[in-house]
């Protein structure tokens, strides 16, 4: 280490320069990183929801994702609800409007909402240049928006700039010079730098990992500028060559920043053992972070030391004195009751942090939801020869609380309707048959003439006495059908009626008959349309069974055949044809959506929420009913992922737990040489930890998941230093003194360090959450800052009176052999 010391402090000002130019690439290289905002990436591979996707991807490659922005307002009349759909159905990129007038779900109260569909990816150009025209020219009566995407994280410049001031200021109140602080931040902000641009090599990173690396960073690696700077003036009082004693301070601080650091990047790489990814997103990010702040420390502050080390010595100032002799006098008198306290906090909050919620779901305010509460669709993939058992579970599913609606191919497009039915059925179908220069508007008249002719039925005879009754009684007053009579005039027909002929009036005629009677009366009603007036007449007999179709047959029996048939091609125009023509276009990648080569997909419209006891009861009954009726089967959904993870997550938790504090064990055991100081470190942070867990729950919060384990693993990793630092101080005053003297000098040598990293953590991070506004960050850095706050008081309440309790076992073999 020494050859490594020489080299660092005489090559110091080429080691800035490379180190300068590093710097420089990866600043470049920060906007080129990219951020991924799909948690689903992250799925386990043995993940059911990964094997679904994976499955529904490859059968389902033209599946359309929607993308929706849901905008509210309050005060509209009648008159300006339907304006207001047709002014945002006019803004760029919208590519249509649901608003339904007697829909609750649209209007409630005072309030009306309409969603707005668009193409476009949230976060892309188009998509936020709807928002942007929402914010400028729809502001008026209370508007409010939202936007379907979740949380995507934006750290304000002000509260960066917050955060560096916050920090600057801790330290200059506790370093022992004006310009330390500032070079402190310097080194950890190239380091930051560098951490972010290196971040290329994964290719992307999420969001949250983005949002809290560099805070973290920065309030992780601060101690170890000023463990190498104490260090560095303690060689100094030595040895007044400054070269020299940067080295020897180089060199003894090794030991001290490197073995700190190990435990940090040990604890952080423990969360690449999650099964969820993003575990390894987010470990490797930071360990490798710590790691490059350790190496930014040895490179660089060495030599802004030396260089402004005039200008330090000008500047310096005491650093506060916390006089500690009366806590290290308590804590060995009362070490007994000290470990019988800390043996009882474990066991207390162990089993109190059970009535904490674990949250799977962060969700953002969103003044829409409260008013109108947001709906979500999950896709149920199941395989095809299970489609019968599949709508029949539709059909109950839609009965439960929650369930909107439950959409498959089965029970919609090729769901077999009467004529009457299929009213309705067109009614709701999204894309409309409505052609685009006549309002047609579909009947069950015109519908069993549809059906009639697609079984192929016939004409018949009908007598002319008959057929005037049916076009003066039924054809006339139909308005679908009266329109395609075109210019006949009924009162032509008078002649023909005024016959005394009884035969003329009474004897059946065909199709050809007929219209060569009335074309002694009128050039306007041919063969063609006499034939559909038979059809239409004979279709709607009550005698007349015409049967049942689906929408699927129904548009395509119209694509492929009646558009063709010169019959019914009088009723058609080019506009409406090709009208059809698109609808059935649509209709077949509807179907596409909805069914595959081997599996299909059901859509379940939910109104519950993201996660809780509601929803929990909805999935075990959705998992519960598929697995007694038909085979393999996935769930792919924000809510389903949630569910999925909260079924997996105590294991996830246990086995994080148990690999951080088993590393954690085996790096303090090196170190110490004796199993049982870092028995007790380890239990002493586990301890902060259940009790981080349970304040948060007495608060009324939920603790995240994430935050959770990212905490875990912090704590284990970083706050364990101070604990080891208390240790070997302790340890090694007690070759030379009692176990009072050992606490006295324990906390003296630790004090400073102690407080300064752990305000650093508690206060930044605190505060960082507070102003940040996103609810997972928030969440990480709230439950962080108890964490760290709850170590830092164990360490320096109770592990000295444990140390001393145990102090045969804790002090090693060379302690003093006089005991207090």
């Amino acid at each position: 280490m020494k050859k490594l010391a020489d080299f660092i402090v005489e090559r110091r000002i080429w080691i800035f320069i490379a180190v300068m130019v590093v710097t420089a690439v990866c600043a470049v290289l920060i906007p080129k990183v990219g951020i991924n905002t799909d948690m689903t990436k992250y799925l386990a591979d043995d993940s059911p929801m990964k094997i679904g996707m994976d499955l529904m991807e490859a059968e389902f490659p033209e599946a359309e994702e929607d993308y929706t922005i849901r905008v509210m307002f309050r005060g509209l009349t009648e008159e300006q609800k339907t304006a207001m759909q047709e002014r945002l159905a006019g803004i760029p990129y919208v590519t249509k409007v649901d608003y339904k007038p007697d829909d609750e779900a649209y209007n409630k109260d005072d309030y009306v909402r309409y969603v707005l569909h668009t193409d476009y990816d949230y976060e892309s150009d188009e998509e936020q240049s709807i928002e942007a025209k929402l914010t400028s020219d729809f502001a008026e009566n209370e508007m409010k928006f939202t936007d379907d995407s979740g949380d995507h994280p934006n750290i304000p410049t002000w509260v960066l700039i917050g955060v560096v001031i916050i920090l600057t200021v801790i330290l200059i109140i506790m370093c022992n010079s004006w310009v330390e602080p500032f070079l402190f931040l310097f080194t950890i902000g190239v380091a930051v730098v560098i951490n972010l641009g290196s971040n290329i090599i994964m290719g992307s990173i999420t969001e949250t990992t983005f949002s809290v690396t560099a805070m973290l960073q920065l309030v992780l690696s601060m101690d170890y500028s000023i463990i190498l700077a104490n260090r560095y003036r303690q060689e100094l009082a030595k040895n007044e060559d400054r070269k020299a004693a940067m080295k020897s301070a180089v060199t003894g601080a090794f030991s001290s920043i490197s073995s700190s650091s190990i435990t940090t990047v040990v604890g952080l790489l423990a969360l690449v053992f999650m099964s969820f990814k993003i575990g390894v997103d987010m470990g490797v990010v930071l360990a490798k972070g710590v790691f490059l702040s350790v190496v930014c420390v040895f490179l660089i502050l060495p030599g802004l030391l030396l260089l402004f080390s005039g200008l330090l010595e000008k500047t310096k100032k005491p650093a506060p004195k916390i006089p500690t002799g009366g806590l290290a006098a308590f804590c060995n008198r009362f070490r007994l009751p000290l470990a019988i306290l800390f043996v009882a906090l474990f066991v207390t909050a162990f089993f109190l942090k059970e009535r904490t919620t674990i949250s799977y779901a962060m969700i953002s305010e969103d003044a829409v939801a409260e008013v109108f509460p947001k709906e979500e669709t999950v896709v149920l993939l199941y395989d095809n020869r299970d489609d019968a058992k599949m709508t029949e579970l539709a059909s109950r599913m839609e009965e439960w609380y929650g369930v909107k609606s439950a959409v498959n191919y089965s029970n919609t497009l090729a769901k077999q309707h009467t004529a009457a039915e299929m009213v309705d059925a067109i009614d709701e179908l999204s894309d409309s048959m409505d052609g685009a220069n006549r309002d047609i508007v579909p009947t069950e008249a015109m519908f069993k003439l549809l059906y009639y002719k697609y079984r192929g039925g016939e004409p018949g005879t009908v007598t002319l006495s008959e057929f005037m009754q049916f076009l003066m009684q039924d054809v006339m007053t139909d308005e679908t059908f009266a329109p395609y009579l075109g210019d006949v005039d009924v009162a032509s027909f008078a002649p023909l009626m005024s016959t005394r002929d009884p035969n003329m009036l009474n004897a059946p005629m065909t199709v050809q008959q007929m219209a060569g009677m009335f074309a002694y009366a009128t050039d306007a009603f041919d063969e063609k349309k006499v034939e559909l007036m038979y059809l239409y007449r004979a279709a709607n007999l009550p005698t007349t069974e015409t049967g049942t179709m689906s929408i699927e047959q129904l548009m395509n029996y119209l694509n492929d055949t009646l558009i063709y048939d010169e019959a019914f091609r009088t009723m058609l125009d080019d506009p409406m044809v090709a009208d059809i023509k698109r609808s059935t276009a649509d209709l077949n990648d509807g179907i596409k959506q909805l069914k595959g080569s081997g599996h299909s997909r059901m859509l379940l419209t939910l109104t519950l929420p993201a996660e809780g006891p509601e929803t929990d009861i909805f999935y075990d009954a959705v998992n519960e009913q598929c697995s007694d009726n038909i085979g393999k089967f996935y769930l792919i959904g924000s809510s389903a992922m949630n569910y999925e993870m909260s079924r997996s997550f105590d294991r996830e938790l246990l086995t994080i737990t148990l690999l951080t504090a088993v590393a954690i064990f085996l790096v303090v055991l090196i170190t110490f040489r004796s199993p049982v100081v870092p028995v007790v470190l380890v239990l002493l942070v586990q301890c902060g930890v259940y009790i981080t867990i349970t304040v948060i729950g007495f608060q009324g919060y939920s603790i995240n998941y994430l935050a959770l384990l990212i905490v875990q693993c912090i704590l284990m990793g970083s706050m364990i230093d101070y604990g080891i630092l208390f240790s070997n101080y302790y340890r090694e005053a007690r070759k030379q003194g009692d176990t009072a003297e050992a606490l006295r000098k324990a906390y003296a040598g630790s004090i400073h360090t102690i407080l300064t990293s752990g305000l650093i953590i508690v206060i930044v991070t605190a505060i960082f959450g507070q102003c940040f506004g996103e609810p997972t960050v928030e969440q990480i850095c709230r439950t962080l800052s108890i964490g760290a706050a709850s170590a830092i008081l164990l360490i320096l309440f109770i592990l000295p009176g444990v140390l001393a309790c145990f102090d045969r076992l804790t002090a090693g073999r060379n302690r003093h052999r006089k005991d207090s």
